[in-house]
């Protein structure tokens, strides 16, 4: 008799390969910094780290170089930011969110040098003009810097704004009051500027965001903080500065 019939073996297809996942990027080292910077606070109010452009105005300037017997003496002195500075704890020797620098206006620097034969602050006027400016500035420490005509109110000329804040005024008789109020149109203007190349600039303290302080306009004049502050320009009394200067 015939053999039975074998069924041919059932071939089957190969098992299907695992799909290969695609490669997954290590995570990003984490970034490393030097800097141990923490928010400024200024009279109760909480702001992402510099740097930051301090300008003071003539009053405020005067009262820093130990100049204005009318006022007590000052947290925040000339004195104590050379120190400071000297120490490598001030100015440019630190990582960029802590330094800070101080910008003199033009008008304040030709305030100031009216001021070199006043009694009661030519010496100090006089030694700062002297040597202070060379000891602070870029041949020097280098955290202080006076600006010119051209970069500070012939740039308002140019852009137009001049007046901005109200130096422009048929109101104002006074020609002190006019130049502070050329001075406050310096820094909005200095601003503004540094704002355009800002990015962003932290969270608050309530989980918003930060209020920016790249510029900071100190003075001993009400009437010219208030009209900085109109214009949204951060301005501050130099007596109220002792939170800042026990955080530098």
């Amino acid at each position: 008799p015939a053999a039975p019939l074998v069924p041919a073996p059932e071939i089957l297809p190969p098992p299907p390969k695992p799909r290969q996942q695609p490669a997954v990027p290590p995570p990003p080292p984490p970034i490393s910094s030097t800097s141990s910077s923490t928010d400024l606070h200024v009279e109760g109010q909480r702001y992402p780290p510099g740097p930051l452009l301090i300008f003071p105005d003539t009053s405020a300037l005067i009262s820093m170089l130990g100049a204005n017997i009318d006022l007590p003496r000052p947290p925040l002195t000339m004195d104590l930011l050379q120190q400071l500075a000297a120490q490598g704890r001030f100015g440019r020797s630190l990582p960029p969110p802590d330094q800070t620098f101080i910008v003199i206006a033009d008008s304040v620097m030709k305030q100031l040098d009216g001021l070199k034969s006043v009694p009661e602050t030519r010496v100090a006027v006089r030694k700062f003009l002297s040597e202070g400016l060379d000891a602070l500035g870029p041949a020097g420490l280098d955290f202080l810097t006076v600006l010119g005509a051209h970069e500070g109110e012939g740039l308002l000329l140019e852009a137009g704004v001049l007046g901005a804040a109200g130096s422009s005024s048929p109101f104002i008789n006074s020609r002190g009051q006019k130049v502070d109020y050329k001075i406050v149109e310096v820094v909005l203007y200095f601003m503004r500027e540094v704002l355009k190349g800002a990015g962003p600039r932290g969270v608050g303290a309530q989980g918003g965001p930060a209020t920016p302080l790249p510029v900071l306009l100190l003075s001993n004049d009400n009437a010219q903080i208030t009209a900085a502050r109109a214009h949204g320009l951060p301005a501050f009394k130099l007596a109220s500065m002792a939170d800042m200067a026990g955080q530098l």
